[in-house]
């Protein structure tokens, strides 16, 4: 047992914030997966309504503050780098693709897990292509995109990067904010 678990990373280590958002999703998947299976044997019970509600709320509320801090941050400074590949800039590209079918198929198996909680009817829950492909996305970025990112931050740019994550959260959860 870990009593002394190390701090989540902050503001101030921009990519180590972002890693620790993709471990929680890969956390959440691990979660689905096992979920059909507890339907079939227990069905839409308190486990299934907590489980699924705590998915619900972390891809409805921080994966999408998570996109958007890699389209709106990491991913401009990155393409503004002059000394940046042109495979590079393309796999930049398919990410930010990638986010937009990563919430249409997020949005198809949310519909699913709302379905069997306000209903209580047991159904099959679209799982694919959400999980393979968020997986998919995640490693490419984990190990192409965070990595390179490391080697050309320095602290002022780190600073700044987490800044601007650090105000978008702000204006987003404040009255008005988006």
């Amino acid at each position: 047992m870990d009593f002394f678990p190390a701090p989540a990373p902050s503001f101030h280590d921009p990519i180590g914030l972002l890693r620790a958002c993709h471990e929680k999703m890969l956390r959440h998947a691990l979660t689905l997966e096992r979920l059909p299976t507890h339907l079939e044997q227990h069905g839409a019970d308190a486990d299934f309504a907590q489980a699924a509600m705590r998915v619900l709320r972390y891809f409805d509320e921080a994966a999408p503050a998570h996109h958007m801090d890699e389209e709106a941050t990491l991913f401009p400074w990155l393409l503004a780098h002059p000394g940046l590949s042109a495979a590079l800039r393309s796999t930049l590209q398919r990410l930010r693709h990638q986010h937009t079918e990563l919430e249409q198929n997020w949005y198809d198996l949310a519909c699913d897990l709302r379905h069997v909680l306000t209903k209580g009817v047991v159904c099959p829950l679209r799982l694919e292509p959400f999980l393979s492909s968020n997986r998919a996305h995640l490693l490419c970025e984990n190990t192409e995109i965070f990595p390179l990112a490391e080697a050309l931050l320095d602290p002022e740019t780190a600073r700044e990067l987490g800044t601007a994550m650090q105000r978008r959260r702000m204006a987003s959860s404040s009255p008005g904010g988006v």
